[in-house]
Order: structure tokens, then C-alpha cells, then sequence
């Protein structure tokens, strides 16, 4: 397992060197470690992890956990030693920080709750519940913002973006980000792995048609990644792949970096890197660096921006995503939202890391226990999916408007049933019995 990390990160590294640097260095992707040995400590703390996280995985936080290490640990702790290159005298703090909060999280999510309760209804009545709900959803965004049979182009998403931005500002509708994103990150995903698991075409068809519906409104290129990151983990989460889930999620990352790379070498073209190197990995970690160099020589926000708005004014005019967006990357309009942590060091500092990775935590143990005798290949795709969510986001923003709690809440109405077996094409079974190996 730590083998694996170590080739995860290995690949991490060759691919900011050679690819994402020489390629996105105008847009803040630097390549300018310093000489004093620190960036080879950053590789050793980034495999760290590897030595305690479960290699099998039982519980949806662990899958979390899995995921959050790939997408947001290793790119928090590994790229700002690139970018900065300030070595040990500049982002170290922020390093340990980080570690340290990551293993109270791994040490927290182990504690246990007590069998909570479940619906004694049909599976088959809640999978239609959710086929409710995904249908009153993507109703309310249509009486918001329309309906549209063209998809926008990827080249032409930022315009769709700024037309959907206006909208939400404008709309006299209530909650109209929130149904979005609850949409684009739950009920979709939810519909997708429902229908698989029950073999029901129609529910994953519609779970497909609803994350269209969203990108053709918005522009989000998650709502085209999100799929493609489901349904491998769904794969990984199968009987016979599950107890060595450790193993096999950093060799995915692995094979999905330098299957980036190899495509983009075949096709001579930058969008396979762009869209899962540089988006998914490097980035996040880029914007870590941005935040902690801006946010540890400024004011600090203490979500006076957010949910402690009524505590006084904030120390800027700009609220932090665009505060990083105008100073790093010349464009006060753009949302350089950053992940947990860095979001969380704008707000209070090293303390604020410590402190939202442990509510994490508590949030994370909340999960588990909703998902107590639920289907792992359900709760747990759906647990790393809004890992992967959490990895751009901040926390607050997460368990809110991008629906976690909303998912935990759906997660907890789910009954309880024994895994049945269900193939969605000919020969590929992404479902197994429950007494399968």
C-alpha cells in the first residue's frame, strides 16, 4: 500500500515538472522548489498516510478518507513547495498543520455509533422516492433558468457559467444554487448508483439526463468528471475489489495521471491534462499555496463573509475565493474556491485547520452511522464522491450547498437490504451477491 502512494505521488511530481508547469505556468502553476532539501520532506509527508489508512475498507468515512488523501492531502502538502519555493522558512507551518489535522481525522472517523434506525419500506419504495425527488429538482431548475437541448462546448463553459451566475443573482426563486448543486452532487449520483445496483435502465439513464440538465445550465465541468469518478468507484467498491481498496485507489490515480498524459502525448493535445491533472490534482494545491501566502501576511476572514457575518464588516471588499482570483490570477470575477483547508486557514489560521478537520470528523461519524447496514457500494461511492467535492470546497460549503448533509439525511432513509446481484451490460458486473467472495 504505501508502495502505491509512493507511485501515486511520484506521479504527481513528474507530472507538475514536465506537463502542468511548462503548460499552465502563466495561470500561477510555478516550478521553483527550494534547494534546502524541504520538498523531499513534503514527498515523505505526503506518503505518510499511506502507513494508517486501512487497506479494506467497511465503512463509507474510510472511503471518504481514501479519497479526500488522493485529491486533497497530497496536492495540499506536495504542490505550494513548488509554487512558493520558499522551502522549510515559509510553508512548513502550514505543512505540519495539515499532516497533523489529516491523522486526527483518520483517528477520529474510527470511533463507532450504535445501529441507527432504518425504514422498513421496500427498496424498490425508496428508489422511487429518489426518482421523486430527482424529478421535483430538476423541475425547480427548469422553472429557473429554462430548458435547453444544446450543450455548451468546454471551450465556451465560462460564458454559460457567468450567464448562470446572473441568473442565480437575479432569480426571485429561493435556493435556487442549493437545488443545483444537490442535484449535480446527490440525487444524480444516488440515481445513477441505484440503477445500476437494481438494474433499472431508466433510473440511471435519468440520473445521466439530470447531470446534462445541470451542465447544460451552468457550464460545470463536474457535472461531466463527477460520472466518470462514480462509476470507477463503484468498480472499486465491489466484493472482490473492496479489501484491497487501499491498494487500488492510489494505483487509479496513479493510472489516471499517466493515462492523462499518454492520451495527450497520442492525440497532441492538453485536455486530458488539463482536465485530470491540472483541474483535479494540481490545481487544488496550487490554490493552497495562493491562500496561505496571501492569508498568512493578511487579515484573516473568521467567516465574518459567512455564516458570522453579524460579528462586523470583513477585511476586504471581496469575499476569499475572489480575493485569491483578483491577486492571483488577475480576474476579480473568478471563484478560486480552495478545499477545506485552505479555506479554513483564510478564516482562522493554523488553529482553523485543526478545528473544521475536526468537525469533519464529527460530520464523517454522523455519515457512519446513518449508513450502518446500507449497501457500502451506495453510501460509500456517494461518501467519496462528496470527498472529491470537499477537495475544492470549503467545509461549510460542502455539508450545505453542495449536499452532504442532504445526502447523510437520504443515506439515513434508505432501508436496510442484502446486496443483490445485477449486471448492467453483458459480461461486465459491477454487482455481486452478497455471499461472493
Amino acid at each position: 500500500m504505501v508502495s502505491a502512494a509512493a507511485a501515486y505521488v511520484a506521479s504527481v511530481h513528474w507530472s507538475y515538472v514536465s506537463i502542468i508547469s511548462p503548460e499552465f505556468a502563466y495561470n500561477g502553476a510555478l516550478d521553483r522548489p527550494a534547494s534546502d532539501g524541504s520538498l523531499l520532506v513534503a514527498v515523505i509527508v505526503a506518503i505518510l498516510p499511506a502507513l494508517w489508512l486501512p487497506i479494506r475498507v467497511s465503512r463509507p468515512s474510510q472511503v471518504a478518507l481514501w479519497i479526500l488523501y488522493v485529491l486533497g492531502y497530497v496536492p495540499t502538502i506536495l504542490i505550494p513547495y513548488y509554487v512558493l519555493g520558499t522551502g522549510f522558512r515559509g510553508i512548513l507551518p502550514f505543512t505540519v498543520t495539515v499532516a497533523v489535522s489529516f491523522g486526527l481525522l483518520c483517528a477520529l472517523t474510527a470511533i463507532r455509533l450504535g445501529t441507527t434506525w432504518a425504514p422498513r419500506f421496500p427498496m424498490r419504495t425508496y428508489e422511487n422516492f429518489i426518482i421523486g425527488v430527482a424529478i421535483a429538482l430538476a423541475a425547480y431548475i427548469i422553472l429557473a433558468f429554462g430548458f435547453s437541448f444544446s450543450l455548451p462546448a468546454l471551450a465556451n463553459v465560462y460564458d454559460v457559467r457567468s450567464s448562470f451566475d446572473q441568473a442565480v443573482a437575479s432569480s426571485s426563486l429561493p435556493l435556487v444554487a442549493y437545488v443545483v448543486d444537490w442535484s449535480l452532487y446527490v440525487a444524480s449520483p444516488l440515481l445513477i448508483l441505484l440503477g445500476i445496483r437494481s438494474g433499472r435502465v431508466g433510473m440511471f439513464v435519468g440520473g445521466l439526463g439530470l447531470e446534462l440538465l445541470v451542465y447544460s445550465t451552468t457550464g460545470y465541468k463536474s457535472a461531466l468528471l463527477s460520472v466518470l469518478l462514480v462509476i470507477p468507484l463503484l468498480v472499486l467498491l465491489t466484493r472482490r475489489l473492496r479489501p484491497a481498496f487501499g491498494l487500488g485507489l492510489p494505483l487509479a490515480g496513479f493510472a489516471l495521471v499517466m493515462g492523462s498524459a499518454a492520451w495527450d502525448q497520442i492525440s497532441n493535445s492538453t485536455v486530458a491534462s488539463f482536465l485530470f491533472i491540472h483541474r483535479t490534482i494540481a490545481l487544488p494545491g496550487q490554490l493552497a499555496a495562493d491562500y496561505y501566502d496571501l492569508f498568512s501576511s493578511h487579515h484573516q476572514f473568521g467567516l465574518t463573509q459567512s455564516v458570522l457575518s453579524f460579528l462586523g464588516p470583513t477585511p476586504f471588499d471581496l469575499p476569499p475565493a475572489r480575493l485569491i482570483g483578483a491577486v492571483y490570477f488577475g480576474d476579480p470575477s473568478e471563484d478560486a474556491n480552495a478545499n477545506l483547508w485552505a479555506d479554513a486557514f483564510a478564516n482562522f489560521g493554523l488553529a482553523g485547520i485543526v478545528v473544521f478537520t475536526l468537525i469533519l470528523g464529527l460530520v464523517l461519524i454522523w455519515l457512519d452511522s446513518a449508513a450502518i447496514g446500507r449497501d457500502l457500494r451506495v453510501t460509500g461511492a456517494l461518501a467519496g464522491l462528496m470527498a472529491i467535492v470537499l477537495s475544492n470546497s470549503a467545509l461549510l460549503t460542502t455539508i450545505l450547498t453542495h449536499g452532504l448533509a442532504f445526502a447523510i439525511v437520504l443515506i439515513y432513509l434508505m432501508p436496510r437490504e442484502a446486496d443483490t446481484p445485477v449486471e448492467l451490460l453483458p459480461a461486465v458486473r459491477l454487482w455481486e451477491p452478497a455471499n461472493s467472495s
